[in-house]
């Protein structure tokens, strides 16, 4: 049996329920059960890996990223931001940065369709008008390397995400000098 720390304890894990283990006095989990959570502070709750909410994912080389989280490798996320930018059509990264200027729009993903309405801006839907792309991106050769771009899309909306949405404006910016 592992070594106890003073925030660990002797007991059930509450989510696998194995007897006898070393669990987490807080989360009453074992470290296996407990590497599964993690928290998201636009949501200011716990979210399960394979149930957990807009603002944060995966990131295959670093782990839970998002607008959610503040442990995110920002250059890396940025990286496949621009690739993204730099394979869409001319125009769209204009358009996306007026659009999260607004604050009054909203990011959500519908299978593989990143959709970003835009309250303020009318008929604004750069998802539909670039959808095709979006999609052909997503199974093409460069899908790995905007992947994280794009999760990083999907989790700004509003002002919930200020902060996000500042770093992604400025991303932007940097893209379209």
């Amino acid at each position: 049996m592992d070594e106890l720390t003073e925030d660990q304890k002797i007991g059930t894990c509450s989510w696998c329920h194995e007897k006898k283990v070393l669990i987490y006095k807080d989360t009453k989990r074992c470290d296996s059960c407990d590497n599964r959570f993690t928290y998201c502070e636009i949501c200011e709750e716990e979210q399960f890996e394979d149930d957990h909410c807009r603002h944060l994912f995966w990131s295959e080389g670093y782990g839970w990223s998002g607008s959610g989280t503040t442990n995110t490798d920002y250059d890396s996320i940025k990286a496949s931001l621009l690739k993204l930018l730099q394979f869409m059509p001319s125009g769209f990264a204009a358009e996306l940065r007026t659009a999260i200027l607004s604050n009054e729009f909203r990011t959500f993903t519908i299978g593989s369709l990143l959709r970003i309405d835009c309250v303020e801006l009318e008929g604004f839907h750069p998802s539909l008008k670039y959808s095709k792309k979006l999609i052909d991106l997503e199974s093409s050769d460069h899908a790995e390397e905007t992947a994280d771009g794009y999760n990083w899309l999907a989790s700004l909306c509003e002002s919930d995400t200020a902060e996000a949405n500042a770093l992604t404006i400025k991303w932007i910016e940097e893209f379209l000098k």
